[in-house]
């Protein structure tokens, strides 16, 4: 490389670097250090459901407050940092700032069957499950493959809900449409060699090659294809970049992060009235934004303190309750949202006594019937003319 060029790589990189720390700078301002006392809506969690409930209900009520409690860190809508880069999805859960840490129970037996087979033990190995802790929650920690829910999915929804049509095919894909014009969704567009024979070695199998996008409604996913990532200009997106991050300047939302709920507040219950929510009870930790850091290299520049807003020493630590005026909104996640029910009393009665935890509502469906996508990759070393796996 000349001499030229290369002053004009330090040149660009630098200009991109302070770029990013001034939009860091200015986005740190948007956060509110302290929650006042009371608010129309009170929204836990910040992740990929709660930034965007939070944004959409502070934009179409502009007359009613609302404040969105997140535990983890603030997010920055920039390139320079680990979880903006698409390649480096693999590295996030390592640097733990943007995860809660759960594992798995150590694993005794092989699914299915009480069977080891001869050889093999499992030795009560475990293994983690990645959740996003942070505004954007698992859309920053994630793939960013876009997969919309079935028709199937949707007609099950509907009718776990008593029939009700807003959880029905036609409401929640009239939802997706919504929300796939804010955000870019396409398949790489040079994917690997071998990504392209394998799709197309489907196609001569009964498995067949998906014709068009898999997200299509009237395909039929079965089949080879490439996923659709969530990828704009070689950037992440997630609920919280694309509609959070714009809307936090709006005078009626509050954007609390270092918020940590411990339970839900009710009303003094009444005959006949069943439980009723009226706020939540949290503790403030350091308001922050999430580190700078890039794969291999590890983190560069640490969590940043908010700046100007960001919260006094004398208030990390400090409990305080905040009541809703309107309604309590749970989006903690499919883990956050039913550990907060039951600590606060909701849940199978005998579970929350056996663990000490007075119940006040004998809910049974709460911490059960968990749906996830574990994930078994296969890996094969290939010679040195396929890559390097």
């Amino acid at each position: 490389m000349s001499r030229s060029m290369l002053s004009i790589s330090i040149y660009v990189a630098a200009v991109s670097i302070i770029t990013a720390l001034v939009r860091a700078f200015l986005q740190s301002n948007l956060y509110t250090p302290v929650p006042s006392p009371t608010y129309d809506f009170v929204i836990v969690g910040g992740g990929t459901a709660g930034s965007l409930i939070a944004a959409e209900l502070a934009l179409s009520h502009p007359n009613h407050s609302v404040v969105l409690l997140e535990s983890g860190p603030g997010v920055r809508n920039n390139p320079l940092s680990e979880q903006s880069v698409p390649g480096g999805a693999v590295h996030n859960i390592a640097f733990g700032n943007i995860d809660w840490g759960h594992t798995v129970e150590p694993q005794r037996t092989p699914l299915n069957t009480e069977d080891i087979p001869d050889g093999y033990t499992y030795n009560d190995r475990s293994y983690p499950i990645p959740r996003g802790k942070g505004l954007g929650g698992s859309n920053e920690l994630n793939f960013m493959l876009h997969v919309r829910g079935t028709t199937k999915d949707y007609e099950t929804w509907e009718a776990m809900t008593g029939g009700d049509p807003r959880w029905g095919p036609a409401s929640m894909q009239s939802a997706e449409d919504e929300y796939q014009a804010a955000i870019t969704f396409a398949s790489k567009p040079n994917p690997h060699l071998l990504a392209n024979d394998w799709v197309e070695a489907a196609g001569t199998s009964h498995y067949n090659k998906i014709q068009g996008s898999y997200n299509d409604p009237k395909v039929i996913r079965e089949g080879g294809f490439h996923y659709e990532h969530a990828v704009r200009d070689g950037v992440r997106q997630s609920t919280a970049r694309q509609f959070l991050l714009p809307r936090m300047g709006l005078r009626n939302l509050d954007v609390v992060v270092g918020a940590n709920v411990e339970h839900i507040l009710f009303h003094s219950q009444q005959e006949d009235s069943g439980v009723r929510a009226k706020g939540v009870a949290l503790s403030l930790d350091a308001c922050v934004v999430t580190s700078l850091s890039v794969p291999d290299l590890g983190t560069l520049i640490p969590n940043m303190r908010c700046l100007f807003g960001g919260r006094q020493s004398k208030d990390v630590g400090r409990r305080m309750e905040v009541i809703a005026r309107k309604e309590v909104i749970l989006s903690a996640g499919a883990y956050e949202t039913p550990h907060l029910l039951l600590k606060s009393g909701i849940g199978p009665k005998d579970e929350l006594r056996a663990s000490g935890i007075d119940a006040l509502v004998d809910l049974q469906g709460v911490g059960k019937n968990l749906q996830d996508h574990p994930i078994a990759p296969l890996k094969y070393r290939l010679g040195k003319e396929g890559g390097a796996w």
